[in-house]
């Protein structure tokens, strides 16, 4: 009710206003004859007026309850129809906003459910080539040859950069600088930094093709150089080989 009150105090003060000043004038042009005329205008006056407010308060009541009250929640207000075209129009707004939010929400968290099963996923293969590295060190291999233990920190360092990519991902565009990128010598180079997994798998790399120079961040194509050339290995058989080939399409092909 006080919030209504504050809404319509301008129409009330501009009611007095008018009113306190038109009667004067038509009183001094001779347009009342007596004072029960006046009185007669007055009432009816500020009867229509209080009628009127009275209406729109209860077209409007549902809505200034609930603005009166901080603790109660909007599914409250969207759920509920008036018939005045103002509330109508404000439940309808509500509910367009109110969908988009869930919309947002749910796919909020099905992005954090994701990013809870990489982490979750990381951990575990974290503690793979942890548990490998004890048991070398345990067994006094790691001394004598230190290269199985080089291939497990490998692992670990790889599984570094993974997470550290994904985390990225969220600010794709803020991390992306894009530059002229030789791609034989982006494949020779992710190569050589994965020389231990070539040999640990027992599978040769080889990479040919023409040298293209490409617009592109080079740490974003060297991560997906390095998921690609992974992956080959990973699914290759002891023995086999992995070709690499590089070249160029024309547009449209």
């Amino acid at each position: 009710m006080r919030l209504f009150l504050r809404e319509h105090l301008g129409i009330v003060m501009l009611f007095v206003l008018v009113v306190g000043g038109l009667l004067p004038l038509y009183q001094g042009v001779g347009g009342f004859n007596t004072t029960g005329g006046m009185t007669y205008f007055l009432c009816l006056s500020g009867f229509l007026l209080v009628a009127t407010l009275t209406v729109r308060y209860f077209r409007r009541r549902r809505l200034y309850r609930w603005l009166g009250s901080p603790g109660r929640v909007l599914e409250e207000l969207l759920g509920q129809e008036s018939t005045d075209p103002l509330v109508n129009a404000i439940i309808q707004h509500g509910n367009a906003s109110y969908q988009r939010y869930l919309g947002l929400l749910t796919e909020q968290q099905a992005a954090t459910e994701q990013w809870r099963t990489h982490i979750v996923q990381w951990v575990h293969q974290m503690k793979t080539p942890l548990s490998v590295i004890r048991l070398l060190v345990q067994d006094g291999e790691g001394s004598r040859d230190p290269f199985p233990v080089l291939c497990e920190l490998d692992r670990l360092q790889r599984q570094l950069d993974l997470v550290l990519s994904l985390a990225r991902i969220e600010r794709f565009e803020n991390d992306l600088v894009t530059e002229q990128v030789h791609l034989n010598d982006l494949a020779r180079a992710v190569m050589q930094q994965n020389q231990r997994l070539f040999l640990q798998s027992e599978v040769s790399v080889a990479c040919t093709g023409e040298d293209v120079v490409v617009n592109t961040d080079r740490k974003w194509i060297g991560f997906v150089a390095d998921q690609l050339i992974h992956n080959a290995v990973k699914f290759s058989e002891p023995g086999s080989s992995v070709e690499v080939r590089i070249g160029a399409r024309p547009e449209g092909a």
